[in-house]
């Protein structure tokens, strides 16, 4: 049994849908990409897994956790289970630590909170697992603030957070965004070592595929709410079968390019809000879409043994 299984997952607002029949498996110890452009429903995936959506907005589908139905448990019970079991770690850990309150404090409360620890062994199990994210000096740390900190080090303090409770499945949404590529690099080292250590299970949610070829295991591509290729990273990357896969490798800018060389962008802009029934979301922006592609919506099939696509064109 899968550790976490989505099926038909849709999002509703009052007035759009933004996501769209998503579905997949993740397995203990395993990590799934999920990449698309801003828009695509990567974060409100994410949010509706946790339990997190904005006042208005409606999930409906399937999320089966560790065999527990998520989407049909009671708001309370549902809270209690997602705080010890998944970790979620934003894109901003600025905006995710309290400015007012040393970082020691803040990484006890989640112990005394879910385990009943008292302060001081919270205090000394916090160090511990700074530590064990790589954080140097980790007993003076926890007496400052989160200002005093840099970026990189603040997203170690809320993966380090995340971790104290030893959840099997970890979130991370955009975790590398607003740091520096040489930090970047360390984060998704760490990201990989505490896989192996802990045996996580990872969603890793990126709009960078180059993030995502460095620690996932399967790849899944979003385009205005809708599942468009799914398959092992190497396969996916290696042959793209999807034509907004291709896009987006192409618009990576490669080191051996001319400088003179003009970047290369998918033209068109994503649809604001989910796409409408009945057609090909990527349509208006794809070169190889025909008739077809606007009156029909391409069906989810498989081309090979864990190679999936949504594109009538697919090869």
């Amino acid at each position: 049994m899968a550790l976490l299984a989505v099926e038909q997952l849709c999002i509703d607002y009052p007035a759009r849908r933004v996501v769209d029949g998503l579905g997949f498996r993740l397995e203990a110890g395993r990590c799934l990409g999920l990449v698309g452009e801003s828009g695509s429903g990567k974060s409100q995936t994410a949010l509706a897994l946790i339990g997190l959506l904005p006042t208005g907005a409606r999930a409906s589908g399937s999320v089966c956790f560790e065999g527990r139905e998520l989407l049909a448990l009671p708001e309370r019970e549902r809270a209690r289970l997602l705080g010890a079991r998944i970790g979620m770690v934003f894109q901003d850990p600025m905006t995710s630590l309290n400015p007012y309150l040393r970082i020691g404090a803040q990484l006890a409360e989640v112990l005394m909170h879910h385990r009943g620890l008292g302060q001081a062994a919270a205090l000394a199990e916090s160090q511990r697992m700074l530590e064990a994210v790589r954080i140097g000096g980790a007993a003076r740390r926890l007496r400052q603030y989160p200002h005093e900190l840099s970026g990189g080090m603040r997203q170690r303090v809320m993966i380090a957070m995340m971790l104290l409770l030893k959840p099997p499945l970890l979130i991370a949404d955009e975790p590398t965004t607003a740091l520096d590529v040489t930090v970047q690099a360390s984060i998704l080292h760490l990201l990989a070592e505490l896989r192996r250590d802990f045996g996580l299970a990872l969603l890793m949610i990126s709009h960078d595929l180059g993030v995502i070829a460095d620690i996932a295991d399967e790849l899944l591509v979003l385009y205005g709410g809708r599942m468009m290729e799914r398959g092992p990273v190497a396969a996916v990357l290696a042959a793209p079968r999807h034509p907004y896969t291709r896009g987006l490798l192409a618009a990576r800018p490669r080191m051996d390019d001319p400088l003179d060389q003009p970047l290369f962008a998918i033209p068109g802009t994503p649809p604001a809000g989910g796409v409408a029934p009945g057609a090909c979301g990527f349509a208006p922006r794809c070169a190889s879409a025909d008739g077809r592609c606007t009156r029909e919506q391409p069906a989810w099939r498989r081309l090979e043994p864990e190679r999936e696509v949504a594109c009538h064109h697919a090869a």
